[in-house]
């Protein structure tokens, strides 16, 4: 008995009766992306899931640069021989995690539930900003999520792309990692500069983030669900036939 497998998502490069090349309805324009996103529930989700775990960094950095002031002072050299240590830190964090976190989360039935991993730990280092805010602790915060987003996240949300279409993979894929990615820090540079302005420093800075990682949860899980469904199909392309 063989296996027949059929061509269900077409890769580009790949020889095939069924293998056409797709002829662009129209030339390029600047809305294509937008119109790409709103049309497929996946790219939705990761527009989502891109604007909030900006949204949620930005917010999360401006409590590092807080205590940074409180504890460093404004020495420059000492300034910026912590911030050069954090991210040397984080390629470190992050050249380790490649070989065993990313392995592990992508021998998952649905690796795309490892994304969870992400908000578990930012949740986490909210509370701890919150009860007990220390330069120390927020910044191995930041450097694990840092790490773990840079081996581990990146990998997983292109996984969500592989079985979409090519309008997908090209034109809403672009408008997710460039204009949601900009407007995650847009819209909260925009919120930390009218709060400061009004209310200064506070809680209602991690109280931002906890919601926003709340709704990312969601977002995810949702996420992982569509693209098990995605997958489905290739798994019923794969059909055994008799040998000949």
């Amino acid at each position: 008995m063989k296996f027949i497998h059929k061509n269900h998502y077409r890769p580009e490069g790949v020889v095939g009766a069924d293998n056409k090349p797709v002829v662009p309805a129209h030339p390029p324009r600047p809305w294509d992306g937008f119109l790409s996103v709103c049309k497929n529930p996946i790219l939705i989700c990761m527009a989502l899931e891109m604007f909030l775990y900006t949204f949620s960094s930005t917010m999360f950095f401006q409590q590092l640069n807080r205590l940074i002031e409180n504890e460093i002072g404004n020495d420059v050299n000492s300034k910026t021989q912590f911030i050069a240590g954090m991210y040397g830190r984080i390629n470190i964090v992050s050249l380790f995690a490649q070989f065993f976190v990313t392995r592990l989360i992508m021998m998952l039935s649905n690796p795309i539930y490892g994304l969870l991993l992400l908000n578990l730990i930012q949740i986490a280092g909210t509370f701890l900003t919150m009860f007990n805010p220390s330069l120390t602790v927020v910044s191995w915060i930041m450097i694990v999520r840092y790490a773990l987003n840079y081996s581990t996240g990146r990998a997983l949300r292109e996984l969500v792309y592989i079985p979409l279409d090519r309008e997908a993979k090209y034109q809403g894929k672009g408008f997710v990692d460039t204009v949601v990615f900009r407007a995650g820090d847009g819209l909260s540079s925009i919120i930390l500069i009218g709060g400061l302005g009004f209310y200064s420093y506070g809680t209602w800075i991690d109280y931002s983030i906890q919601v926003a990682m709340l709704i990312q949860f969601y977002v995810i899980i949702k996420t992982a669900g569509l693209y098990g469904q995605r997958l489905k199909p290739a798994d019923a392309a794969t059909v055994p036939v008799p040998a000949s």
